[in-house]
Parts: structure tokens; sequence; C-alpha cells
């Protein structure tokens, strides 16, 4: 398998420090893992998700997740903490799809009437620390086990690539169902028109590895209305201030920059301005 022509430039943004053969035989493994879950029927998949990057983790001990820095993951959680506080009341019920250890879940809730934490595992929560007012929701990966009409704000942070194309918009409609009327989801994934985000950027331009999609804001903003959401908008960042605006400008500049060729396209959105579009961030009312 050959590496991308701007290899070095790409190790060089992401901080990698591992040798080609070690970014090799890491996508070569989990290349095969993600076609077992690109190839699968759904009733497998609810199993398939735990195994595969059970799997991936054993075999691959070098893994980036393995060794993340705890200041930059505190630096992580506090970012996506302040900004999803202005969409925050006290008397909403917050869900976060995809908890993990539930820093972000816990954080917020301390600005909410209720933080609910939905995962595969609670194995990375700390039940001594958690707060009153948060629980934990074990889901098999689409349905999240919680009421109709519940919550107030959904949100997510980089789980939609990692779905099978199929199960995302099983979870939209989920999703969905669990939102009261006027209530908000809030995905952010990457970029298609920057990717692929997962180990195949370092051999191509297509996500190969388990991010099994990555969208743009007109394939995403397109599955929210499949799913029932009333509308969609886009949240953009520049020089550090958000800002939530229609989808209709946004896609019209991805529209241009997708009839760039690839290469060009993928370089340009590495500078200036053109970085807002780097990534996704969707705002669906139910």
């Amino acid at each position: 398998m050959s590496f991308r022509p701007d290899i070095e430039r790409l190790r060089s943004i992401n901080q990698e420090a591992r040798s080609p053969e070690r970014l090799q035989a890491h996508y070569a493994i989990e290349r095969a893992l993600a076609a077992q879950l690109r190839q699968s029927l759904p009733d497998q998949r609810s199993r398939l998700y735990g195994e595969v990057y059970t799997e991936l983790f054993a075999r691959v001990p070098d893994h980036p997740q393995h060794k993340i820095d705890p200041a930059k993951r505190r630096r992580n959680t506090g970012a996506q903490i302040a900004f999803l506080r202005p969409h925050l009341k006290p008397n909403h019920v917050f869900v976060e799809l995809g908890c993990g250890d539930a820093a972000v879940t816990q954080g917020i809730a301390a600005f909410v009437r209720e933080a609910i934490g939905v995962d595969v595992t609670s194995s990375l929560i700390d039940p001594d620390s958690a707060a009153t007012n948060f629980h934990f929701q074990k889901t098999s990966g689409i349905e999240l086990g919680l009421p109709t009409a519940c919550a107030d704000l959904v949100y997510s942070n980089q789980l939609m690539e990692h779905l099978h194309p199929d199960d995302a918009r099983a979870q939209l409609k989920e999703i969905h169902r669990v939102l009261k009327p006027g209530g908000r989801y809030i995905c952010v994934t990457p970029s298609r028109l920057t990717g692929p985000h997962d180990i195949s950027t370092y051999f191509g331009y297509e996500p190969a590895g388990f991010h099994l999609r990555e969208y743009d804001h007109a394939s995403l903003a397109t599955i929210f209305r499949e799913a029932g959401f009333a509308k969609a908008r886009s949240h953009i960042t520049v020089k550090g201030r958000y800002f939530v605006v229609p989808t209709g400008p946004v896609i019209a500049a991805e529209k241009l920059l997708l009839a760039l060729p690839t290469k060009l396209r993928v370089r340009l959105m590495q500078i200036g301005p053109v970085r807002n579009l780097a990534g996704v961030t969707l705002i669906g009312q139910a």
C-alpha cells in the first residue's frame, strides 16, 4: 500500500510520530475490520461495533487513543462545554450520544436540570465523581432507551462518521423521537471536503477505516430532513466566535470547493478562512 504524496505534511499537521511501517500496519488492520462493518447485516452490527474496536486497540498497541494527553483532553472538554452553554437553559434535559468518560455530560450537568450520557459501555465513567443529576443510559448502538419527547438538547461529537450509513439514518430517527417539539440535535462530525480523517488519510482521499462515511453539510442536512427534522442550520466558527447560519450559503460554498481537483481542495482547506468549512456542525430542530 502506497502513501499519499503529501504524507509528510499530514504527519506534521497530525503530530504523527509513528514510523511509516507502523502506519501501514495500523491501516491494514483497521481497513480489514472496517470492511466487516460495511458488509455486515443490521442485526450483526450491534455486536460488531464493540468487537472491532476492541480488536483494533489490542492489535495496534501504539494507537493514538492509547496515549491521549490528559491536559489536551481537559482543554477539549472545556471547549465543548463552552460551545454548548449558549444552547442550554437551567430547566433543560441534555443528552450526549457516545459520551465516553462522560466528562462533557457531567460538566454540562451544572447548568441543566438533568444530564444523560448514552454509550455502549459505562466502563470509562467514574461513578464516585458523578453529579447527582447525571445518569448513564446504555445503548446497543441505535435505540437510545429513552422516553419519547424527553430531551431539550441532544449532542454528539465525532460519532456520526463511525456509524454504518444505514445506522446513521436509523439513529437520527431515534434522536428525533426523544427530542421534545422544538428541541435540537447538535451533530459535530468531520467534513469529507478535507478527509478522510481516519487512518486512511495517509493513503488516499476516501475513508477506508473506521470512518464508515464522512459528510458535508448537504449530505448531512438531507438525512436530517429524511429523519423528520423540521429544519437544519449550520454552525460555523470565525476567529473563535460561533455563528448559526442557514445551510444554503454553506452548501453553496461547499459545492464550489467540491468542483476543484481533490488534491487542490484538500490543500486549500488547510489554510485561511476556508478552514471554517473544515468541519461539519449541524443543528437540527425537531
